[in-house]
């Protein structure tokens, strides 16, 4: 008997009839009120359900802060990028992390911690996520419901419904006034089996390690009630106490946000520069990449929020400059976001100061500019506090500031409201529900360090807190969840003398914790003692020898000490390498790690995407990595691989890619180690025929000895020695042997089908003959070998040879059925725009049809549209696919 769904599936007319039952059946469960939803047990969202799920939608669609007060910030979603997490299985240790989507924190069932850095973009997916959830929701794809709540105000409210109410109200009142979502609305389960996805931010900004670790002690007894309708993601920065505060039985996950890499960044920003109508927007991007890799910023510019920051700065300056530092970014980016405040037009500040004013006289007039001109000092002092964790409403905050400032004759309700509007305008806060708060708890940070330094009750005790706290006579490092704070304290300290002492001390005492804090002062543009940056990479260099320290930190330890002294780090990791005695995932890890520091083609380094090694070498492909150290001038690279192909610790293929860079770097001892290898009876027949291929192709004479000894060991698995005969068959000496040879091992058609065919193109060829039975393989062949000679050397992204793809794309055309001078124009496609490769020579080499298809397909390349000479260019290529169609 079939199943139903086994029906629907092969029946068109049963899957028609089945959709529009499903929607007559959700169109008469939207006319039912909740209480007969909830009476029928029915899984469809209610009437109020329904109204919140489009409010929470509406408000997510919005971005989450301004950038600019004079500029209309896009929605999300048009310039939201899909990050990366890696779930760490503290479970397995040595187990790798897995790295997917972002957005897998929201699935299954279990609770989690999604944690990552200032400015990670935590709370961006959190906004993003809603929205998309609720919108798939109200399709009754969901059961979940997405509901964000504010870690303040689990502290400022006795239950969670309340809680969740309360946070709910806030965010919905730009849209929806405060609305009347109720406290129980929350509490009970929104739909029969669904459970609310309370998604909590935030919680590093309580500052009191006691009161969060409260938070995370109502969440796991709330866990602990049979059938919770609740399921909590927790948004925070790191923080040492999170697992500590972790109730005996509650167990959740803990995702890491992982920062931009390049390619992210880049679709990043060319969306904001294509939101702004930015001309030419690619071309922009590339500008603001340059600046980017001129100032040293790859590094910052990888989180969401400097991304946006550097965005905005770099299109509101007129020559597209940078400011140069962590720290002036800030400083620029806050300058950009009060423009309106100082501004004398008819919207400006100023203007509506004098409107509220002028009525009251001259005396209150001059209230208002003194207002204006302690403005700053203010919002400073107010970020101070509520870094602090005063959580007073911002505007009362004010009002008691300034009580002396206000004239007798502003009533006081009068003085409020221009407080507020002053506040709405400052540019750096927003209002929330009743209270105001600032557009990012980064910004927070940086306003409270220039506001504590010169406040003497607080710069004494915060400067000791972070910067002079030891035990057993050794520094500590600020916490992770206050390092963005410390650092720009740092920056702003009026002192000099005194916190070069602090982070000399800190240097030499503090361990890797220090160290790491070290590096992102670097990293931020800050300038440091020589001693100071010498004591951070000698804490490095010994956490990376010492065996007794967990590998993860030693993998960090390698790859922060490349980042901040180069040449110490190249020492350090080829030490590494090389020494036998080292853990074997160190070594491997510190070899990618090595790869990424090495110059590209173009000159420019490959930074590393992150500071974990833990998915080692083949995650960048041994290969690109191998051939990456021969790049490398500062360090003896081709030693290094010469110690690698002859150490049996690293994995056999390692060992031949190893010894392949070498010789293809002209290094006689390449080609030696490459015959060792090929000839070694302890490695596996796929590295001995690997090593013998890579000789062959080198031209060896000793290569087609070792070929034909691996064909011919009936030890050997048939498919290797199949593959080492079809090299063979490449060489001229097609007769006697090695024809014999073939026959036995039944691949003798090679001769009479696909003659002078190498391996890789079969699969190429028997697609094109299932279509032109006749054709002449041997301008394939032709084609490829000089595709492949001319991009030698040159990968894809992804660590592969840069002809896999020309190869692949020939293959699609053959499956489609194109004729033999297509698939060979396929295969040079990218000779002429990638390699020194001219069109006379590709003429003189394929004649003028292939050469016109490929010349034409490099322009359809080039097009773009935004271009000044875009008509001509259109033009040309229509020209092109009218000499002949198959360029199109």
């Amino acid at each position: 008997m079939l199943s139903v769904a086994e029906i629907v599936s092969h029946c068109e007319p049963a899957r028609l009839s089945l959709l529009n039952a499903q929607v007559e059946h959700r169109r008469w469960l939207s006319l039912l009120t909740d209480e007969q939803i909830t009476a029928g047990q029915w899984r469809f969202p209610g009437p109020q359900l329904r109204a919140y799920l489009t409010l929470a939608a509406r408000v997510a669609a919005s971005h989450p802060y301004r950038v600019s007060p004079t500029t209309q910030m896009p929605p999300l979603s048009s310039v939201y990028v899909r990050q990366a997490a890696r779930l760490d299985d503290a479970g397995d240790p040595g187990k790798p992390a897995q790295v997917r989507p972002a957005e897998v924190v929201f699935d299954g069932d279990r609770d989690a911690f999604l944690v990552g850095g200032a400015g990670a973009g935590k709370s961006s997916l959190f906004q993003f996520s809603v929205g998309d959830i609720a919108r798939r929701q109200r399709d009754g794809e969901v059961t979940d419901i997405p509901v964000r709540v504010q870690a303040t105000d689990l502290l400022a409210t006795a239950s969670l419904g309340e809680a969740i109410a309360r946070s709910v109200r806030a965010d919905f009142s730009l849209i929806d006034g405060k609305g009347l979502w109720s406290p129980t609305f929350f509490e009970e389960r929104p739909i029969p089996g669904g459970t609310w996805l309370v998604l909590v931010d935030g919680l590093d900004e309580i500052m009191d390690p006691r009161k969060r670790q409260h938070i995370l002690a109502s969440i796991s007894a709330r866990r602990s009630t049979p059938d919770a309708p609740h399921r909590f993601l927790i948004a925070t920065r790191p923080a040492a106490d999170l697992i500590h505060a972790l109730q005996e039985g509650w167990k959740p996950l803990q995702y890491e946000l992982l920062a931009f890499d390049e390619s992210q960044r880049r679709q990043f920003t060319e969306s904001w520069f294509t939101r702004l109508a930015v001309p030419h927007p690619s071309n922009a991007a590339l500008q603001f990449d340059k600046e980017l890799r001129r100032l040293g910023l790859d590094e910052l510019a990888r989180t969401p929020l400097m991304a946006t920051m550097l965005c905005q700065l770099f299109i509101a300056d007129p020559n597209r400059r940078l400011p140069p530092g962590r720290p002036r970014i800030f400083h620029d980016f806050v300058q950009l976001l009060r423009e309106r405040q100082y501004s004398d037009a008819d919207g400006g500040l100023r203007q509506q100061v004098h409107r509220v004013l002028h009525r009251y006289g001259t005396q209150a007039e001059e209230a208002g500019e003194k207002l204006i001109a302690v403005g700053e000092s203010l919002i400073g002092r107010l970020a101070a506090d509520r870094l602090a964790g005063d959580t007073q409403l911002a505007v009362h905050k004010l009002d008691e500031w300034t009580a002396d400032l206000r004239a007798p004759s502003v009533p006081e309700a009068t003085w409020r409201e221009l407080l507020a509007e002053y506040l709405r305008r400052s540019g750096v806060l927003m209002a929330r529900g009743d209270d105001f708060v600032f557009l990012h708890q980064t910004i927070q940070e940086y306003l409270a360090a220039q506001f504590i330094p010169l406040d003497t009750d607080r710069a004494h005790a915060t400067f000791w807190d972070l910067f002079r706290r030891t035990t057993g006579r050794r520094a500590i490092a600020p916490p992770a969840w206050r390092q963005s704070f410390a650092r720009f304290l740092v920056a702003a300290w009026p002192q000099p003398d005194e916190m070069a002492s602090a982070l000399r001390f800190m240097a030499s005492t503090g361990g890797l914790s220090a160290a790491l804090f070290i590096t992102t002062l670097v990293n931020d543009g800050c300038e440091l003692e020589p001693q100071t940056i010498s004591s951070a990479v000698q804490t490095l260099s010994s956490t990376a020898r010492d065996s007794r320290v967990p590998l993860d930190d030693r993998r960090v330890a390698v790859t922060t000490c490349l980042r901040l002294d180069r040449q110490a780090g190249l020492e350090l990791a080829a030490e590494i390498v090389s020494d036998s005695r080292m853990d074997t995932a160190l070594r491997v890890g510190t070899l990618r790690a090595m790869a990424t520091f090495a110059p590209r083609e173009d000159g420019h380094e490959v930074k590393p995407a992150d500071s974990d090694l833990s998915a080692g070498a083949t995650a960048a492909g041994d290969q690109w990595i191998m051939q990456q150290l021969t790049r490398l001038s500062d360090i003896d690279g081709l030693s290094l691989l010469v110690t690698v192909a002859q150490d049996n610790a690293y994995d056999a293929g390692q060992r031949v890619w190893a010894a392949d860079a070498l010789a293809r770097a002209g290094d006689r001892r390449g080609h030696q180690l490459l015959a060792d290898l090929a000839g070694d009876s302890s490695l596996g027949s796929a590295e001995r025929r690997a090593a013998a291929t890579a000789l062959y192709i080198l031209k060896d004479s000793r290569a087609a000895g070792l070929l034909r000894r691996i064909a011919l060991d009936e030890s050997v698995p048939g498919s290797e020695r199949q593959l080492a005969a079809r090299t063979l068959v490449e060489t001229p000496l097609r007769d006697t042997s090695l024809r014999r040879l073939a026959h036995r091992l039944g691949i003798s058609k090679v001769f009479d089908i696909n003659p002078a065919v190498s391996e890789v193109l079969e699969p190429l060829v028997a697609a094109h003959r299932d279509s032109h039975p006749r054709a002449d393989a041997r301008i394939l062949q032709q084609a490829f070998d000089a595709a492949r000679w001319w991009h030698s050397g040159q990968f894809r992204k992804s660590g592969d040879p840069y002809i896999t793809h020309p190869l692949a794309a020939a293959t699609i055309l053959a499956h489609l059925g194109m004729d033999t001078t297509t698939l060979a124009a396929a295969l040079l496609s990218g000779m002429v725009e990638d390699t020194e490769y001219t069109v006379d020579q590709m003429r003189a080499d394929f004649g003028p049809e292939v050469t016109l298809l490929v010349d034409g397909v490099s322009r359809l390349d080039k097009v773009r549209l935004s271009d000044a000479e875009k008509a001509e260019t259109v033009r040309k290529m229509v020209a092109a696919m009218a000499k002949d169609p198959r360029v199109w």
